[in-house]
């Protein structure tokens, strides 16, 4: 009976005790699987906020870039042709940005119209103007609440993140632009923050299948997890799919789906995580269920992880439990334990250190005054320390060191060995060092050892965070800093700008904003290519720095734009001072890919106090008067006035004045006679621009020409110019009049159009107009500027049969020598020459000068503005070929033009002396190429 007794106490004690063990055990695990799920959250939301951070920085550097707000604003309120050319704008504008975003992962970017129809898919340009409020809610909320919008959402395609923000013209709301990251994106960037884990999205079917084009339904199928799931694209038919889950992953699918916690789960869209043992060792998988931005529960993000705690805690429990049975065996078997005592403790300290070998956090334990006793495999792993060259040594003073890596030598200057000090624990963020010498970040946890309520020593567990805290400081980083440059973007400039405005407001100080701009930046970039700009930049930026001083803050805004903070200025003379050392600094050739080049900059400076209170008000003032630099002849400086704002604001009445003009047809042309200076005879005409505005009347070409050319609106206009020019003289060709060349100016935005070809082209088969009866007129400065790109297109142009003039000659950079390398047919020489050739002996001389080499050259010469007889009569003596101007025809409309073409009498002109006739080195003209038809 004693035996049974026995017997059942000891089972029952037992019993009670596995109970216990085993619910501690499931607690412990179930805590550390919370921790997986909590860590996947983290990384998940670190990964959405990375992509939100780079949208933030697009849409505020470049999306509010005044031409992409006005080419958007144009594209919103028009139809047709004119809706399509400013898509198509909007898309080369945005192209850059566009490849830059897919590089960083970012590889869908949209803009929507404010009613929610689709005016531009980058990632897909053939597909616009379908509704989207309907199936896409981030898009209804972003432009009926004019807000910022982001959040996880199933689109008709693909699933993905969006960030969808909504773009303004001022107070008028235009619509919004989106960008999407996908789950593939994201995955990547979860990869790179915890490598440990493999992800999978599975999709919530009846959230998909409602909106999905009936095209797309084929890529998607049943997750193997859950009927109620859908996988995206398994076969990777779609461009930019996750890669497919791996082989261990597909194992774990299917005892997982057979679970009734993850049936359960994933139904309700609970968040939780569940351990899976297989074959090649024990999986911890989370379920972090996603909600869409109508907080409706649309997929899972499931991490599969390896779990070796698991293991850990198992192997733990039947140590526990193997410790249970030996102590109440020892309990029953009192006597006898006694007598093997010594032999079950050692028994106990191995298995003890089996655990601490098998942790993979660091552990080393150290006695009351700090010395090392005892450290773990994953100890000498991390450190790189043997147990031996450490186990005596003070931690403080071997590998616990100061942030500039000496060790810390005193003990109170040690957290951890002061926590002890003081009986208490200690939990915190320290610097180890390596015996290789490398730092580590570690997160450290320290607990007291206590016997009989007497501190005998502390335990310390610490794990390696370098990584996590490498990514955290990477995404600071791109987040304040230009990464081409390395200077200060313009969240950071705004920040320091704001710092600097408190400073001087407390201190009553002084400071100076310096706007700088790169003159004829892009002929750079179209002529040498984009890395030689950004090669270009960095150098810039390097030598920017060095021309301020340490205080101040030079910052990249963005293309070609510097802005530069001057702190603590005592006078107006000294932003002065720092300017002249960046003019003298730029005027130092740049050497870059074995070539030099020089390269000059224009400044706006603008004062605090003075020139505003507030960052934007400076910003904007700076920038104002650098334009006005470049207005002046560029390579300068100038201070803002207030006078520039109203110049300013002239300005921007008058382009949007242009945008309007162009739409409502209110240019129209004018056409000069061009004759034969010996005979009078009209042989052409030269197309001018003009603009008649209802209000203003009409708008001297000098005012609107350069502003089109600075707003791009030239290339439409020039455009147009073309069309009408080839239109108008075919309908004269149609009416019977006398053909006649019609010459049309190109300017240097133009010509380095890309479809400038094609638009010629075009034009010239729309009228049914012979090419040989267009002339195009260059400038020299275009001609000289990309010899590379401009004769081979020139040739081309020779080849239709058109005529090329060099317009206003003499006042550019070239030598008549150099003419001979390119297919010209005719010299025109500037107005200014001509003015005083009956006056002014060196303007007489310069004429005959050119009139004589250009006929060694065998080119014709027409003379610009020729107004008096006396002009004429010189002109015709030393040989000039042809002339236009006031002496012979005012420009006229196209009427008035028909009417004295169809005369077919020669101008006006006073009858010459016999010793006017053209010189006889003119005569070499008789075998030069025929100018008129």
């Amino acid at each position: 009976m004693r035996l049974i007794v026995g017997l059942f106490l000891f089972v029952l004690a037992w019993g009670l005790s596995a109970t216990f063990l085993y619910n501690h055990w499931q607690d412990k695990e179930g805590q550390q699987l919370e921790e997986n799920v909590t860590v996947l959250a983290v990384t998940y939301r670190a990964s959405i906020e990375m992509y939100r951070l780079a949208t933030e920085i697009l849409f505020e550097e470049m999306v509010l870039d005044d031409e992409v707000v006005e080419t958007f604003a144009r594209g919103v309120h028009s139809t047709g042709a004119t809706r399509d050319r400013a898509r198509g704008k909007l898309y080369r504008l945005l192209a850059p940005s566009y490849a830059q975003l897919k590089e960083r992962g970012i590889r869908q970017m949209h803009f929507h119209t404010a009613s929610g129809h689709s005016f531009l898919r980058f990632h897909a340009p053939d597909k616009c103007e379908d509704p989207l409020f309907e199936a896409r809610p981030t898009v209804r909320l972003a432009n009926t609440e004019r807000r910022e919008v982001s959040g996880f959402e199933a689109g008709k395609s693909v699933s993905g993140f969006r960030y969808v923000y909504p773009v303004f013209r001022g107070e008028e709301h235009l619509g919004s632009m989106e960008t999407s990251v996908t789950f593939r994106s994201i995955r990547e960037a979860m990869t790179d923050l915890d490598p440990r884990s493999e992800y999978v999205l599975v999709l919530r079917r009846e959230q998909v299948e409602e909106i999905l084009f009936d095209g797309k339904r084929s890529l998607y199928e049943t997750s193997p997890l859950h009927d109620s799931f859908l996988v995206e694209d398994p076969r990777l038919l779609f461009f930019d799919s996750p890669p497919p889950p791996s082989a261990t992953v597909r194992e774990l699918d299917g005892p997982l789906s057979r679970l009734p916690r993850v049936q359960k789960g994933m139904a309700a869209g609970e968040s939780f995580t569940v351990s899976q043992s297989t074959a090649s060792g024990d999986w911890a998988v989370s379920f972090l269920p996603i909600r869409d931005i109508l907080d409706r529960p649309a997929a899972y993000v499931v991490a599969y992880a390896r779990a070796p705690f698991v293991a850990a805690l198992r192997h733990e429990f039947y140590l526990n439990m193997g410790l249970l049975t030996l102590v109440l065996s020892a309990f029953t078997w009192f006597t006898r334990g006694l007598l093997r005592s010594g032999a079950k403790l050692q028994q106990e300290k191995q298995q003890l250190q089996t655990i601490t070998d098998t942790i993979a956090d660091g552990l080393y334990v150290m006695d009351v005054h700090g010395k090392i006793n005892r450290v773990n495999p994953a100890f000498s792993e991390l450190l790189g320390y043997r147990a031996e060259e450490v186990v005596g040594q003070v931690g403080h003073q071997r590998f616990h060191v100061h942030g500039d890596g000496i060790p810390r030598q005193h003990p109170a200057e040690c957290p951890v060995f002061s926590a002890i000090e003081r009986g208490q624990g200690y939990v915190g963020e320290e610097l180890f060092r390596r015996k290789d010498g490398g730092l580590l970040t570690v997160e450290i946890s320290c607990q007291l050892m206590r016997a009989e309520g007497v501190t005998i020593g502390a335990v310390a567990a610490f794990r390696d965070i370098s990584e996590r805290k490498a990514n955290d400081e990477r995404i600071r980083y791109l987040a304040q800093y230009d990464t081409l440059t390395n200077l200060p973007n313009r969240t950071l400039l705004l920040d320091r700008l704001q710092q600097a405005i408190a400073v001087a407001q407390r201190e009553e100080e002084y400071f100076a904003i310096l706007f700088l701009d790169v003159d004829n930046f892009k002929n750079i970039n179209d002529s040498l290519g984009h890395l030689v700009g950004d090669q270009l930049l960095q150098q810039m930026a390097a030598r920017l720095i060095d021309c301020v001083r340490g205080s101040d803050t030079v910052s990249r805004q963005g293309g070609d734009e510097f802005i530069i903070i001057v702190r603590q200025i005592r006078e107006s003379a000294d932003p002065v001072q720092i300017s002249r050392k960046i003019f003298a600094a730029m005027a130092l050739p740049f050497s870059i890919e074995g070539q030099e080049l020089r390269v000059t900059a224009s400044i706006g400076i603008a004062l605090y106090p003075e020139d505003g209170l507030d960052s934007a008000t400076l910003i904007k003032n700076a920038d104002a008067a650098m334009y006005h630099a470049k207005k002046l002849g560029r390579n300068n400086y100038q201070f803002f006035t207030a006078d520039l704002n109203a110049s300013a604001h002239q300005r921007l009445v008058l382009e949007n004045r242009l945008r309007c003009a162009l739409e409502n047809r209110e240019f129209f042309l004018h056409y000069q006679p061009l004759v034969d200076l010996e005979s009078g005879r009209i042989f052409g005409a030269e197309a001018l621009l003009r603009w008649l505005h209802p209000e203003l009347g009409l708008v001297p070409p000098e005012e609107f020409i350069p502003v089109a050319e600075e707003c791009g609106l030239i290339l439409p206009l020039g455009e147009w110019v073309i069309r009408e020019a080839c239109r108008q003289n075919k309908a004269w060709q149609d009416a019977g009049l006398p053909p006649v060349q019609v010459a049309v100016n190109l300017s240097p935005l133009q010509f380095r159009q890309q479809n400038l070809e094609a638009i010629i082209t075009q034009a010239l088969e729309e009228s049914g107009l012979a090419a040989t009866y267009l002339e195009i007129e260059i400038t020299e400065n275009l001609l000289m500027s990309s010899e590379d790109q401009t004769v081979p297109l020139l040739r081309r142009f020779k080849e239709m049969g058109l005529r090329i003039s060099i317009d206003d000659f003499g006042i550019g950079y070239s030598s008549l020598s150099y003419l001979k390398h390119f297919p010209v047919d005719k010299l025109k020489i500037d107005r200014s020459f001509v003015r005083d050739v009956s006056s002014d002996p060196d303007d007489a001389a310069i004429a005959s000068a050119i009139i004589a080499m250009a006929h060694r050259l065998r080119l014709k010469v027409l003379a610009e503005g020729v107004e008096t007889i006396d002009q004429r009569n010189f002109l015709l003596r030393e040989g000039c070929n042809e002339a236009q101007g006031f002496h012979y025809s005012r420009p006229l409309p196209a009427a008035e033009m028909a009417v004295l073409l169809r005369s077919g009498l020669p101008l006006p002109q006073t009858p010459v002396d016999p010793d006017l006739s053209p010189r006889a080195d003119s005569s070499l003209l008789s075998s030069a190429p025929v100018v008129t038809p």
